[in-house]
């Protein structure tokens, strides 16, 4: 007979909840998780068309080496040969005059293929990339002249960046990274993302799953919960903490069903927290949501995959257009992604771009391949799919900060997983499994 360290129960699905499940697996816990739609995953999920066999992620996913903690989990998960890595920084991007630019810093490691990047990129001068260099010297050092201010945006006016400097890399890198504009984004986030990105060799390296995520996260995720007899259930909704002194005493499903434990996490996303009103304690204030869309378009040959993505690099992104990032999924499908879309408008119709119809979503995104690519036209494209992740992260302002719970709460035997808790990141992948993992940590800590 196994005897276990103790009984983990786990209220959420969601990658922070596999997170902590397959840590406190690893570290010999009893562990149960309860999710309350059909499927794990949160929203790091894929949909799966039943008629066309067709797989659609709701968002894809940039993985960055410093995301030390996803990768831990995928190599427990056995999916993390199913990356594509580029070995040190390097993007490729197109522009609206159908010119290609790189941002190349293949062959060096760490800053010096950061600085190599920046030289060999087209659409920055001397003069721009100095005012780069400003602003990570800033992260780096910490220089309290330039971090005292409230946001990116008034990072960048303190330190006189170039118009390229903001268009051409400030922008995009807002905008991949935390999913919003520069205005809503914390200093203090920005410079630990900054700080860590150039922190160790390797941690520049950018990953793209090719795969689906289902296939990455999820699937992968149930068989390992299989094979360790970890149990879950699905549509198994969690309504109520019940607390007795400063201890967790049981949950409370839907159906009035008392689940205990010795540990508990809360596992859910930051739209649901304020249902836990007797732990949160967040006085009914709730984080602002920022939204995803995802363009699916199926082609019908591969010539404009093979003009897209070349050298099997899997991504590629754009400059002065709506449409930020292109990623291949097969050899007749690729994804366009629009992050932030709450802060852009249509160029059509002036509304803003989460409000805007899918055929004019779908026309904005035409245009501008149009726009950007040589060979591209629109009798190309036999079906599109359009997709609005209109929760698809938080937008992380300085307000947010004082919102986002830590890790481990009043109670002595309760604690918060997700992506918007403290975790030190913004809303990613990396910070939603680093929370479940900071989480059995803690419960581990216990019992040493």
């Amino acid at each position: 007979m196994i005897i276990k360290n103790g009984k983990v129960i786990i209220a959420g699905g969601g990658l922070a909840g596999i997170s902590a499940a397959v840590f406190l697996n690893k570290k010999g816990y009893e562990v149960e998780l309860y999710e309350s739609t059909p499927k794990l995953g949160g929203r790091t999920f894929s949909y799966i068309d039943k008629f066309s066999n067709r797989i659609y992620d709701n968002g894809k996913h940039i993985l960055a080496g410093w995301y030390k903690n996803t990768l831990d989990l995928l190599e427990l998960l056995n999916t993390k040969d199913k990356l594509f890595k580029n070995h040190s920084f390097f993007l490729r991007f197109y522009d609206n005059n159908k010119e290609m630019h790189e941002l190349d810093g293949r062959g060096l490691s760490g800053k010096a293929g950061f600085i190599k990047a920046l030289l060999k990129y087209r659409k920055l001068n001397f003069n721009d990339i100095y005012a780069i260099s400003k602003v990570i010297y800033a992260c780096n050092f910490r220089t309290n002249k330039y971090l005292s201010a409230s946001n990116l945006k008034e990072i960048l006016e303190s330190t006189n960046q170039t118009t390229n400097s903001i268009e051409y890399f400030w922008k995009p890198l807002s905008v991949s990274i935390f999913n919003t504009s520069t205005e809503n984004v914390s200093t203090k986030l920005f410079a630990r993302v900054i700080e860590n990105a150039l922190s160790e060799k390797g941690n520049l390296d950018l990953l793209v799953p090719t795969d689906s995520l289902h296939n990455v996260f999820i699937d992968s995720a149930q068989r390992y919960f299989r094979n360790e007899d970890i149990k879950f259930s699905l549509s198994h909704r969690i309504v109520s903490v019940e607390t007795s002194g400063n201890k967790v005493s049981y949950l409370k499903d839907s159906n009035g069903n008392k689940i205990e434990g010795d540990e508990f996490i809360l596992a859910v996303p930051f739209w649901k927290a304020n249902e836990f009103k007797n732990v949160f304690n967040l006085n009914g204030k709730h984080l602002q949501s920022s939204t995803i869309i995802t363009i699916h378009l199926f082609t019908l040959n591969d010539e404009i995959i093979k003009e897209l993505f070349i050298d099997e690099q899997p991504m590629i992104g754009f400059l002065d257009t709506t449409i930020d990032w292109a990623f291949k999924e097969s050899n007749n499908h690729f994804s366009i992604v629009i992050s932030g879309a709450d802060n852009i408008r249509s160029p059509i119709s002036g509304k803003v771009l989460t409000d805007c119809t899918k055929e004019e979503i779908f026309g904005i995104c035409i245009s501008d391949l149009i726009k950007s690519l040589k060979e591209f036209s629109f009798p190309l494209i036999e079906k599109y799919k359009i997709i609005k992740e209109k929760r698809a992260t938080f937008v992380p302002d300085k307000d947010s900060d004082e919102l986002r719970p830590s890790n481990k709460s009043k109670y002595d035997n309760l604690f918060f997983a997700g992506d918007w808790t403290d975790t030190g990141y913004p809303s990613t992948i990396e910070s939603a499994v680093k929370s479940g993992k900071i989480c059995s940590e803690l419960i581990n800590e216990k019992k040493l």
